[in-house]
């Protein structure tokens, strides 16, 4: 069966902290590592990582130099082979071309998406795979029917008691790597 994948850009497919920790922890005088970051709004004095996101996001040399997150560039190579793969983010619009740029020269993909910071649930997908639990309680409950949902865990998403329904129901599913993702997308019922 050849599924529709929407995959998030930021925190799935690129570490968008690792370089964000890189300029903020000299500029705030801070020693933060990627596990500290245990929430989305993590905020330490006058720093708040999520404000720091959407500023180097507007960076286009940020955008176009972040690293890829292990095990992505030969899952969606696999996935792509397989099935039709939306690359689908809420990146600033100031940065959208150097977005489907960074994207086009590293991964296979069938479509580039931006919903500039809206909503993921309008996407024409069975499964989307993201780290923001809004997004995915978005998605899966606007079509709970016949939609799924990977949550790609991070340090920031671990608490998620709003979809803890859906976990148990089979409609969310929590994955630590794409290793895991491969394995669940080839395992799931429709």
């Amino acid at each position: 069966m050849i599924l529709r994948i929407a995959v998030d850009l930021d925190a799935v497919l690129g570490d968008l902290v690792t370089p964000i920790l890189e300029k903020i922890n000299p500029e705030y005088g801070l020693n933060l590592q990627y596990s500290d970051i245990d929430e989305w709004e993590f905020c330490i004095n006058d720093m708040n990582i999520s404000k720091e996101i959407a500023k180097y996001l507007k960076n286009p040399q940020f955008v176009l130099n972040l690293p890829v997150w292990p095990g992505a560039l030969e899952a969606m190579i696999h996935l792509s082979k397989q099935h039709h793969v939306t690359i689908a983010t809420s990146r600033p619009k100031e940065t959208e071309n150097e977005s489907f740029r960074w994207c086009a020269e590293r991964f296979s993909f069938h479509k580039f998406q931006n919903f500039n910071g809206n909503s993921k649930k309008s996407l024409e997908a069975d499964i989307l795979i993201d780290d923001y639990v809004r997004n995915i309680d978005d998605f899966v409950r606007f079509d709970e029917k016949n939609r799924k949902s990977i949550l790609f865990q991070q340090p920031w998403n671990q608490k998620h008691d709003e979809i803890a329904d859906l976990i148990n129901k089979n409609k969310v599913i929590c994955c630590k790597s794409w290793d895991e993702v491969l394995f669940e997308i080839e395992n799931l019922n429709f």
